[in-house]
């Protein structure tokens, strides 16, 4: 603990540069504005996970989603409700999710203000 008898916290950019460094590959994926808009945010969901699992660098042995079974995902994987808070996995990639999102939200942050 320090002086004011706080320990220092984990900041979520930390957080995420240390789970890139430990990670044996990463796969990021996106869905646009106007994909949610004419597709809808399911379908586009499903989108984003399968363009996530193309960008690893090779095939996972074991593909385990958040939530619910995604349906025409095209890779077989393993449902947890509340993976987040249950599954290592998939605890790190929320993390490096929200980190990169609120990296691309700071960055349209300047460039769209307001």
């Amino acid at each position: 603990m320090n002086s004011a008898g706080w320990e220092k916290l984990i900041t979520p950019e930390e957080l995420a540069a240390e789970i890139l460094r430990r990670a044996a590959f990463v796969g990021l994926g996106a869905a646009s504005v106007r994909e949610i808009d004419h597709l809808n945010i399911l379908v586009s969901t499903r989108l984003a996970m399968g363009r996530a699992l193309a960008h690893l660098p090779s095939r996972p042995q074991h593909v385990v989603v958040d939530g619910l079974p995604v349906k025409g995902l095209g890779w077989e994987h393993e449902a947890v409700v509340g993976g987040d808070g249950r599954v290592h996995c998939v605890a790190c990639a929320s993390i490096l999710a929200k980190v990169v999102r609120d990296r691309l939200m700071t960055r349209l942050a300047r460039r769209y203000p307001g």
